[in-house]
């Protein structure tokens, strides 16, 4: 068996004590670390990944709203610098999802700013041709080329939303998990450090210290009342087992000695004193000794001496341990008070963190806010379809009206030429009858000349006949003329009627394709108002993912308090171990110890 002293043995206490406070507050400062790092990368990469990810959806919802505002309105300027803003937006929510996205992401959404760039080529065509008054080119590339990559682009980063938000939530779910596991374990450890540590120092002052004097204490009462029927019934290896055997050998030999008469007087006076030597002993004065006498009692003198030099030796070494065990126990104390300080840091970091999280539900705030804007915008740029539309259809039944009228012009145009043309004809019949009868008025005059004075009436008849056919020649000749000018007119209005007529049917297709144009424009911003209403909802699940992460930061803090009230109840049970130092202390400063003062038995 190995003899170990009292002080050795309070110092291997001390030291376990000690040891088990520091792997306690090891294995605290370690979880508190790891919920640290693990709360902080979820905030900074998977947070702020889908944010981004959130970010180029919207703009490249208000990059596709732009540009089609902007066929329906070329001179909206307004339309033009949000298209820019929009672009640059993407741009730069691009290059943060690039800097926090894992490695098996970064390729994809590489290739997603590059179909981007692409995207934005197309769309500065389209804008261009607006701008220059080629609708119906701006419209064809639009419907061609912008709309199907565009929607192919929109599903890209739907798909990666959807996956980034599913990992996300897995992940806050395991942060939950691995805080709450970690914070109990460090509960359960250092609450389990502190009452072993507790109940060994108590078992140790208790059955190594305590319950020893006591049971000294009682046999020497014993002792000096005259009762030598006690004797201790422990042996130890340190000084208060000496201590015991010196005062069970003085028993003994007490109980040996068999004396006369007068030595038996004597031994009474002696034992009387030295019963009252022991009585002031047991009553802590230990400054009184015994002188050692060359009878009998000098042996118990000696003895005597010997166990109260043991147990001064003791009583000092006691103190001396019990004033290590507050010393050791301000040290507890001090350590448990920098715990306390890490914990009020751990708060602050976590506080830090709640505030990161409740940035990123601004930013989601903020793209729920942008995506309102964007279906408003949308609602405008519908409202402005909806009236081309109109308009368009108002602008076709008139031009159909037109064209119908044109057909009815043209075809009275025709009729008219007939008609000019049947009396130009009946006008030439005059003429040849008004020739003819001037050729027989002049056959008649010749006649009448020959019969003489017999003729002479038919002269003057023949003359007037004459005279009235070549005014009527001279009428049908005036007639042609007119009919000539209005037949030329006539012509002239209906090839003006027909290329009217071919205008009108190609402004009536051009108002067809237009109105079908603007079916598809309607149709695609339908879809895009669909679309912003899911990032509007996905804008609102991701605030309520961020308000989930901060619940679980207000968990963190709750567990990070419940450790911090821990760490103070420990505090309490270390200053109750100092109070218990200093109780022990006190107890021992009640003896008296020996100093150069001798007396006589």
């Amino acid at each position: 068996m190995v003899k170990l002293s009292i002080t050795k043995k309070f110092f291997i206490i001390g030291l376990i004590m000690v040891a088990a406070f520091f792997a306690a507050i090891g294995i605290t400062l370690i979880a508190a670390r790891d919920i640290n790092d693990t709360f902080r990368d979820f905030v900074q990469k998977e947070q702020s990944l889908l944010i981004s990810l959130h970010s180029m959806h919207a703009f490249g919802l208000q990059g596709a709203g732009s540009t089609r505002q902007i066929v329906v309105a070329p001179n909206d300027k307004a339309s033009v610098d949000f298209y820019k803003k929009a672009n640059d937006e993407f741009v730069k929510a691009n290059e943060e999802a690039l800097r926090v996205a894992p490695p098996e992401i970064t390729a994809e959404l590489k290739n997603i700013s590059s179909e981007w760039k692409d995207l934005h080529k197309i769309r500065l065509q389209i804008q261009s041709l607006a701008i220059e008054g080629k609708p119906k080119d701006a419209i064809a590339l639009l419907t061609s080329a912008e709309t199907p990559k565009w929607r192919s682009f929109r599903e890209k980063i739907l798909n990666m939303i959807t996956v980034q938000r599913d990992k996300a939530m897995t992940t806050q779910k395991q942060v939950e998990s691995l805080t709450y596991e970690r914070m109990l374990l460090s509960v359960i450890i250092a609450t389990a450090a502190l009452l072993i540590s507790g109940v060994i120092f108590y078992l140790f002052i208790f059955r190594q210290i305590a319950r020893p004097i006591r049971d000294l204490t009682k046999v020497a009462k014993a002792m000096g009342e005259g009762d030598l029927s006690r004797k201790i019934r422990w042996t130890r290896g340190d000084e208060l087992g000496e201590l015991a055997k010196t005062l069970n050998d003085a028993i003994d030999r007490l109980k040996g000695f068999v004396q006369s008469e007068e030595e038996r007087t004597m031994s009474q006076e002696n034992i009387i004193n030295f019963l009252n030597l022991l009585s002031s002993a047991s009553e802590g004065d230990l400054t009184q000794k015994a002188e050692v006498t060359p009878d009998i009692f000098g042996s118990i003198g000696d003895a005597f001496n010997l166990m109260v030099e043991g147990l001064t030796d003791l009583i000092e070494k006691v103190r001396s341990s019990a004033q290590d065990a507050n010393m050791k126990s301000s040290k507890i104390l001090s350590v448990l008070k920098e715990m306390e300080e890490n914990s009020e840091i751990q708060t602050v970091e976590v506080r830090h963190a709640r505030g990161a999280v409740e940035d990123a539900a601004q930013s989601a705030t903020d793209i729920t806010e942008k995506t309102r804007q964007a279906r408003k915008i949308s609602e405008m740029v519908v409202k402005a379809i909806y009236k081309g539309n109109r308009l368009v259809l108002e602008s076709m039944d008139g031009v159909q009206l037109i064209r119908v009228t044109v057909k009815a012009i043209n075809k009275r145009m025709k009729y008219l030429s007939e008609r000019l043309m049947e009396i130009g004809t009946i006008s030439q019949l005059i003429t040849e009858v008004a020739n003819r009868t001037n050729l027989l008025a002049i056959n008649a005059s010749i006649e009448a000349a020959r019969a003489g004075e017999q003729g002479k009436g038919f002269v003057v008849i023949a003359e007037e006949i004459r005279s009235l056919a070549e005014r009527a020649t001279k009428s049908t000749k005036q007639i042609g003329e007119i009919l000539s000018a209005i037949q030329l007119e006539s012509a002239g209005v209906t090839k003006h009627l027909e290329e009217e007529t071919k205008y009108v049917e190609m402004e009536t297709k051009l108002a067809t394709d237009t109105g079908a144009a603007f079916k598809e424009i309607d149709a695609s911003i339908k879809d895009t108002v669909t679309v912003i209403s899911e990032i509007d909802t996905s804008a609102n699940t991701q605030k309520e993912l961020t308000s989930r992460v901060i619940l679980s930061t207000e968990e963190v803090q709750r567990i990070t308090r419940e450790m911090l009230n821990l760490v103070k109840d420990v505090s309490n049970i270390s200053a109750s171990l100092s109070a218990t130092s200093n109780v022990l202390i006190s107890s021992v400063e009640r003896f008296k110890l020996p100093e150069t003062e001798k007396v006589k038995v």
